[in-house]
């Protein structure tokens, strides 16, 4: 028993030592303010009626300024930032549990404790890091789709399977940048998947305008009308040989070959047209791949599942 104390005991150092220092603060300061509830607050009250508010508002007041600061100078999302203000919103919900406890009978029930508490919004810090997150991978993805396109043959020699390659490297960064976003540790995955999925949407948008950018115009594709021929009613025909002309008339530049050479011809559009029904018909698989992975997510609730909304690609 002795040896599975001890053993128990070094896990528990070795976690708090791998926990960045305000979150083990955090930590200390919650332990603080039930053994000040407990202990010290019963005796308190023989000179102040509300004597464990008092105690955790100044608590809380003397983290929020070390938490500040440390809010302050946050550039990016990091696991230790995350594990920070996740502790930090812990501390202050059990903070201001007690408050509310010890000043339920008073007048106000608590509030004037209340306001002498303001809020961490730590919440709303991660969840401006992760928009931030987000931003960046949807820009690294557009500039991606930029490079690439530019750069894209669309020759159906080299796309044997009919379709450009960018199309399934397009796909395969938007699952990767799924599966990184809910590897995230922060607890409102269901809340910010809206902006992935929407950011994520206008990106593929984006490469699909650009892809058909590059079919040209439709009279790219419509070769030129041969001369006609007008008569008037009752004119009648004299059929002679047509001279030669001494001058060839030339092929319409703009028409669409088909040797494969011309980067709008017929073959190139249907590798284009090929390409965007690529995309198509993965969307589906896009789909159950968020909601799979927003099912297996532990921020997720029964509620999240209840309309498509936000999981679903425009």
């Amino acid at each position: 028993m002795m040896e599975k104390a001890d053993s128990s005991r070094r896990a528990s150092r070795n976690q708090l030592n791998s926990l960045p220092v305000l979150a083990i603060l955090a930590k200390d300061v919650g332990e603080l303010a039930v053994k000040e509830k407990d202990t010290f607050s019963p005796i308190l009250k023989i000179w102040h009626p509300f004597a464990a508010g008092v105690a955790v508002a100044t608590l809380h007041v003397c983290y929020g300024n070390e938490l500040k600061q440390f809010i302050s100078g946050i550039t990016e999302l990091t696991p230790d930032a995350v594990q920070i203000l996740r502790a930090a919103d812990k501390l202050e919900k059990d903070l201001v549990q007690i408050a509310v406890e010890d000043s339920v009978d008073s007048d106000d029930g608590g509030k004037a404790i209340i306001r002498e508490m303001p809020p961490y919004e730590a919440e709303g810090a991660i969840a401006n890091l992760v928009k931030a997150w987000i931003k960046t991978r949807i820009d690294r993805l557009k500039d991606w789709v930029d490079r690439n396109l530019q750069q894209e043959d669309w020759n159906p020699r080299v796309n044997q399977e009919g379709f450009a390659a960018s199309a399934v490297e397009v796909l395969r960064i938007v699952d990767e940048t799924l599966e990184a976003f809910f590897e995230l540790p922060i607890p409102m995955h269901p809340a910010i998947l809206p902006d992935l999925v929407a950011g994520l949407d206008k990106c593929l948008q984006y490469y699909a305008t650009k892809a058909k950018l590059g079919c040209g115009s439709k009279n790219v594709y419509v070769p030129t009308m041969p001369a006609l021929t007008r008569c008037t009613t009752g004119s009648s025909f004299n059929w002679k040989k047509k001279e030669k002309s001494t001058t060839l008339q030339k092929r319409n530049p703009q028409v669409a070959t088909v040797n494969g050479d011309n980067s709008t011809g017929v073959p190139q559009l249907c590798v284009r047209i090929n390409t965007l029904h690529k995309i198509r018909s993965e969307l589906e698989v896009v789909e159950k791949r968020i909601i799979t992975l927003l099912r297996n997510s532990e921020s997720a609730h029964v509620e999240d599942f209840a309309n498509g909304l936000g999981k679903k690609m425009d």
